[in-house]
């Protein structure tokens, strides 16, 4: 009963995740710096990697829902954003694809220009990364009363339905948001 819980609450917060990131926000570098309103999900790529299991929990005892996706993603939509002095990719000297996929998608003309051209773009703009950091969208801010509503609303509706009872130690939202955790797909640590 809780496992079914949980999983049913694991593809809620996976569709919601996915409905939010197409959703233009503000963007703002990691110093607060406007860079003006835009989805997060450009390439597609964090949202197809957006998932989510149920596990046990060892130390616990209890089940927990693990929402897993692209490591960048976890850092931008929950964490403090991207700080300065990293750069996007795995090696700083070659410019990294997500970087031309995302600039193909947001840059009018990108794929217009020539192979160097597109290079030597998408440096610039790894390299204001690098240097600027980008800020954190907080897409889900479970602590904001709207979206804890918006859950709240979901779990209501399959207890009044009979499609689940109240779990003992998940009577309410804050007991099942507070078991749901989020990690990167890179290497799975809880950021």
């Amino acid at each position: 009963m809780e496992e079914e819980l949980l999983k049913r609450m694991g593809e809620f917060t996976v569709n919601f995740l996915k409905q939010e990131i197409d959703k233009p926000r503000p963007r703002y570098d990691y110093r607060g710096q406007s860079l003006g309103s835009y989805p997060v999900n450009a390439s597609g790529r964090l949202k197809n990697s957006i998932d989510y299991r149920v596990e046990l929990n060892p130390d616990f005892g209890e089940y927990e829902v693990v929402i897993t996706m692209e490591d960048y993603g976890v850092d931008i939509l929950f964490a403090e954003g991207r700080r300065p002095g990293k750069w996007p990719g795995k090696y700083p000297s070659q410019n990294p694809q997500n970087i031309r996929d995302w600039a193909r998608i947001k840059i009018p003309g990108f794929s217009s220009l020539s192979e160097t051209e597109q290079k030597g773009l998408t440096f610039v703009i790894s390299r204001s990364i690098q240097r600027r950091g980008i800020g954190p969208v907080d897409i889900l801010g479970l602590a904001t009363p709207d979206v804890e509503k918006i859950f709240e609303d979901y779990y209501d509706e399959l207890v009044a339905s009979g499609e689940i009872e109240r779990v003992p130690g998940l009577e309410d939202i804050q007991d099942v948001l507070n078991r749901i955790i989020f990690l990167n797909n890179e290497n799975l640590e809880i950021l």
